[in-house]
């Protein structure tokens, strides 16, 4: 009977199945000798009804056979597609490994090109890069077996292309020793490596008999050299000597700042800006800068300087604080010198706040020059008396942070012959010598870069403005050096910057931007985009709810670039948000929040609970740069619908929103010196309050970091009684002292408001039931193992690239979130992720930190055993011991099938999982003296003697 049963499965004979099924058969019996299902032949040889029938009854999908090989082992190498699916739709493990050569059903597919069943294990969470007994990938069989497109698809799915095998053999080896020329070609068209050796010291062209695949591989290695010497050369210093740097002259508006620059050149500006500025009587009307004026000048006895003008009305300082960063440059900051002293005195302090804000890297300290205009209309001695005094307080306050020139100026900016002017170009000279004292010179490639700027913006590659992506860019580049590597092409576009040939702008949104020609994006964009209401040039109107229209945009802005390309730029910029792509919100250009009471109004919920916390400058020379709240609330209004459901109130200097559980509140402080978020729940569940404001702070942290980067800042606690009172201040606690409070008696004192509150009530936290675990594991795991183990876990490559995206920089941090994700995702108890978790360290080679895991969950009991322990029983155990053992320690048959089946070909692996399950389940309760019984139970009086003497 069972014979006839096997014979109708290979032939499909469905009625034949049924009879055996009517008569009281297994459908899961095995073959003897084979040890095959009927499951194995209908999948091997694509009887569909067959295998719809058979698991429709219950057919095991992972039953396997002498050789442990699984259905759809049989089916993937076999090509069969649907039946490919349907095991899989009914629970087979895609990355089961057989006995034989410990392959998958990937590799079984790739190494016979079943080109459909590749695609389809790939997006069932097969393993791109599993390896075989010879440490070969699928990528490596299916070079090995010329299968192109297959090899097409591996790649393009993440397959490593240069991973080696046990003989150190590349794919592209595979492919050239079986003489494949279409696969090696797709593989060095691909990045393979064509000088790569294996064991026997054999470069793929050694292992090839083919004349054709041997010239093709011939050219590539003449093709690379050529690459290497000509990258090697622009790689090399040389190419640009360094004589000019960035004059940044800043400023409020008219005080002069354009005059002063037309002035040092003596005959003007007019020659290299591309707006004509003329000397005006003080009855003309002004002709104020609109954005950022941008081009090179000329001093005298000074030499060639890339001017950056500012035009210093408050709505183009979120444009100012992008172009703030001048490595190599001079700051002159001008003020008027008739305006009364608390005047002069704010202007000042808010511009070299703004500059230290934008200036972090610790190798150079900006070096700033302070102007008094106006000199004409104040007594000489007078005027120097003030400005001289006003550089002592500026010198003074800022002393650790910019180095402020000793010189004092006051100015007649109209007059370009007088003896101050002189002096003024004479002291830019000297400062310009001491920033570029030590300079050396450019790579070549940055010459290439500059000589090829006009063609690219002549050619348009950049689809309609003279901006490209940092993917366009580098292929670009790659034009003038195919070898270059992004870390080096960074490099040396961050000295284009910094002499502003181009300009590198960094967001936390996108990768970096690059735009060709400065003066466009800085006068021609900026300019029209953020003008005042009364300001003497075409520009953008905003309607009466401050938004702005795309028609508005088209208007004023068809004629130079195309209005859609224009927006998406800003957007990357984090300038502008809109939700349907025809009205568009300007944080900057908004009306500034409302008093709290009339749009935070308190609930009428009981049981409403509040948190907050304030980031606040931490220093008086700090502040947060211009474009820091804006560029957060762009980033939160990215949120709807995804986060936030509702649309977010927004005003200039605060947002209200809800993530559908929590409200929260963001806003300045009057001063610009203090960023408030504050969460509430009107049901009182803190744990909602908790996700939320972590999401915020974590949102403002990245914000901060890459707009204000030389601003320090301090970490406050809001008064949760304040806040749940609606009170118009936002009252706080030094996190230290809340945390001292939490140490010692959990409550502390107001000193204005005059009252006591819990820590429990100002701090809200998550402690996740593994957090401590979680923290363990991010300490130790390295750089080369978090993606593999969470893989390990079953997490998507798409997630871990957006975590990896969210914390980059931050190891620890993309672990330990990596971790709380899947935790949130399992459904587990706390043990059976610890268990899991463990498991998953054993896969990835980290058993050393898995045994600290369970070492951590018993404490510090020294009866308790400790996993040195567990591995000298498990070596010490024979065959027929190992179940017996688990028995007896009240492990069931099912949890150590479990265990056989994750490591089947390590007996002991298999032992010591045992014994780490026992560890686990038993927690607390795993004693020595109770593992010593279960051995002197099944007769392993040795054993338990051994590790009753353990200290």
């Amino acid at each position: 009977m069972e014979k006839s049963f096997f014979k109708a499965s290979r032939e499909g004979d469905v009625s034949g199945l049924r009879s055996y099924r009517k008569e009281g058969g297994d459908i899961n019996i095995k073959e003897k000798g084979s040890m095959r299902s009927a499951l194995h032949y209908a999948a091997s040889r694509g009887k569909l009804p067959a295998v719809e029938w058979l698991v429709s009854k219950g057919a095991d999908v992972n039953a396997k056979d002498a050789l442990r090989r699984t259905p759809l082992h049989e089916a993937a190498a076999k090509g069969r597609v649907k039946i490919s699916q349907i095991l899989i739709t009914k629970g087979a493990d895609v990355n089961v490994k057989d006995f034989a050569a410990h392959e998958t059903p990937l590799h079984s597919a790739a190494g016979q090109g079943r080109n459909g069943v590749v695609e389809l294990l790939l997006s069932k969470g097969g393993v791109v890069n599993a390896t075989d007994e010879e440490l070969q990938t699928p990528l490596h069989r299916s070079a090995q077996g010329g299968h192109v497109r297959a090899t097409q698809i591996l790649l393009s799915n993440g397959g490593s292309i240069n991973i080696i095998d046990k003989a150190e053999n590349a794919p592209v080896h595979c492919a050239a020793a079986g003489d494949h020329i279409e696969a090696v070609k797709l593989l060095l068209g691909q990045g393979a490596d064509v000088f790569a050796r294996n064991k026997e010291n054999q470069s793929p062209l050694d292992v090839s008999g083919s004349q054709s695949v041997r010239k093709l591989i011939r050219a590539r290695q003449k093709q690379i050299d050529r690459q290497i010497m000509q990258h090697d050369l622009l790689s090399k210093d040389g190419g640009v000597k360094v004589n000019k740097i960035k004059l940044i002259v800043c400023g409020d508006e008219a005080t002069g700042k354009s005059t002063l620059i037309g002035s040092l050149c003596r005959t003007g500006i007019k020659a290299v800006f591309t707006r004509e500025k003329h000397k005006q009587a003080e009855t003309d009307a002004r002709n104020p800068t609109a954005g950022v004026d941008v081009g090179n000048l000329t001093v005298p006895n000074a030499g060639e300087f890339a001017i950056f003008d500012f035009a210093g009305q408050a709505e183009y300082y979120v444009t100012h604080a992008m172009l703030m960063h001048a490595k190599l440059g001079v700051y002159v900051t001008v003020y008027n010198i008739t305006d009364d002293v608390e005047t002069q005195t704010q202007q000042l302090q808010r511009w070299l706040r703004m500059i230290k804000a934008g200036n972090a890297d610790p190798s150079f300290t900006p070096k700033v020059v302070l102007v008094g205009s106006h000199g004409d209309k104040i007594d000489k001695q007078k005027g120097m008396s003030r400005a001289a005094a006003l550089l002592r307080s500026m010198r003074e306050q800022f002393r650790h942070q910019l180095d402020i020139s000793t010189e004092a100026f006051v100015l007649d900016c109209e007059v370009s012959q007088s003896s101050d002017m002189d002096r003024l170009r004479k002291h830019l000279a000297f400062l310009k010598q001491e920033v570029l004292k030590d300079q050396p010179e450019l790579p070549k490639l940055c010459s290439e870069i500059v000589r090829k700027v006009p063609g690219w913006c002549k050619n348009n590659i950049g689809g309609g403005a003279p901006v490209l992506r940092w993917a366009e860019y580098v292929q670009a580049v790659k034009e003038i050096d195919p070898l270059v590597k992004e870390d080096f092409l960074l490099k040396s576009t961050e000295y284009l910057n910094d002499i502003a040939e181009i300009l590198l702008i960094k967001t936390t949104s996108s990768d970096p931007i690059v735009v060709l020609t400065p003066p466009w994006l800085c006068g021609d964009v900026f300019g029209p985009l953020l003008a005042p209401e009364n300001f003497p040039i075409d520009h953008i109107e905003r309607e009466s709810d401050d938004h702005v229209t795309f028609r508005e945009i088209s208007r004023v802005f068809s004629q130079t670039v195309s209005p859609k390309l224009l927006i998406s730029i800003l957007r990357e910029f984090q300038i502008c948000h809109t939700y349907d792509g025809q009205d568009f919100i300007f944080p900057s250009l908004l009306h500034k929040l409302p008093p709290l009471r009339e749009i935070w109004k308190p609930t009428k919920s009981e049981s409403v609970v509040y948190f907050g916390c304030q980031v606040a400058c931490k220093e008086t020379t700090d502040g947060f740069s211009p474009d820091f709240f804006p560029r957060l609330q762009t980033a939160l209004l990215k949120e709807h619908p995804g986060t936030f459901p509702v649309k977010p109130a927004i005003w200039k200097d605060g947002m209200i929103f809800t993530d559908g559980k929590s409200e929260g509140l963001i806003a300045m402080s009057p001063d610009n010196m203090a960023c408030n978020i504050v969460v509430r729940n009107p049901g009182g569940y803190r744990e909602y309050c908790y996700y939320l404001l972590e999401r915020l702070q974590k949102k403002l942290s990245k914000v901060l970091e890459e707009s204000s980067p030389g601003t320090s800042v301090v970490e406050r606690v809001l008064s949760s009684r304040a806040l749940k009172e609606h009170r118009n201040t936002f009252y706080t606690y030094d996190r230290k002292e809340v945390q001292e409070a939490a140490r010692e008696n959990g409550s502390l004192s107001h000193p204005v408001l005059q009252w006591s509150e819990r820590v429990h009530d100002l701090v809200v936290t998550q402690e996740g039931p593994n957090k401590n675990t979680f923290r363990l594991v991010a300490k130790q795991l390295r750089i080369t193992e978090w993606r593999e183990l969470g893989r390990e876990l079953g997490m998507s490559d798409s997630t871990l690239d957006r975590l990896q995206k969210d914390y980059s920089g931050d190891l620890r941090e993309t672990v330990y979130r990596m971790l709380s994700k899947w935790e949130e995702g399992a459904d587990s108890s706390c043990s059976e992720a610890r268990e899991r978790l463990s498991e998953a360290l054993v896969a990835v080679q980290r058993r050393d930190i898995a045994d600290v895991l369970m070492c951590d969950e018993g404490g510090a009991d020294s009866e308790l055993v400790q996993p040195q322990t567990l591995q000298r029983v498990a070596e010490s155990l024979q065959l027929q011991d190992c179940r017996k053992l688990g028995r007896t320690l009240g492990l069931s048959d099912a949890q150590q099938d479990c265990i056989e089946h994750r490591f089947p070909h390590n007996l002991a692996e298999q032992q010591y999982q045992i014994l780490v399950a026992w560890r686990q389940q038993s927690g607390s309760a795993a004693y020595r003296h109770t593992l010593a019984t279960a051995l002197e139970d099944i007769g392993r009086l040795d054993v338990a003697e051994e590790i009753q003497d353990d200290e």
